[in-house]
């Protein structure tokens, strides 16, 4: 356990400072609004999404990539073109970057290619609507998201929306 200067010894046990630093910065994952809403909504979706974070006073750094380029933190008007290019742009999981960075793609991140980007960039923690999982039929197709394998290797962490009302359903 690394000490701080403070000398309360409760903060030091629990790692209360370190913890409550790494929620304030997460990484967000636009690809459900981008590939599963329709324009404007998707891009209010997604503005309301980071609203949210910096109320709680964070910093969001949603992450896409544009033009080519991996972006971690877009202005709104990126979200708008986003926003816009819909179902335009590529869904980017880690074997889809390289193509996306090459071409010069437009594309939102898949789970497993966010948790690639956020650890490259030092954020600790992204938030999500979902991880895949493994497919009906894996055992003949190997249909396995790569969201699965990459929370094993990746030293990022994740928070999951909850929906009381579906999850209980």
């Amino acid at each position: 356990m690394v000490l701080t200067k403070k000398n309360d010894k409760y903060d030091k046990f629990w790692g209360l400072n370190e913890r409550m630093n790494i929620f304030r910065n997460p990484a967000l994952i636009i690809l459900v609004f981008i590939t599963g809403m329709e324009y404007p909504h998707n891009v209010s979706c997604a503005l309301e999404v980071e609203e949210c974070v910096k109320q709680g006073g964070g910093i969001p750094a949603t992450i896409a990539i544009i033009q080519g380029r991996i972006k971690v933190g877009i202005t709104k008007e990126e979200i708008d073109f986003l926003g816009k290019e819909g179902r335009n742009c590529k869904k980017c999981s880690r074997r889809d970057l390289a193509v996306c960075l090459v071409k010069k793609l437009n594309g939102s991140t898949t789970v497993a290619a966010t948790m690639i980007v956020a650890e490259a960039a030092g954020i600790k923690v992204f938030v999500t609507g979902g991880i895949g999982g493994v497919h009906r039929g894996a055992e003949t197709t190997f249909d396995i998201s790569a969201d699965l394998r990459e929370l094993g290797m990746t030293q990022v962490d994740y928070l999951k929306k909850i929906n009381m009302q579906q999850d209980n359903a």
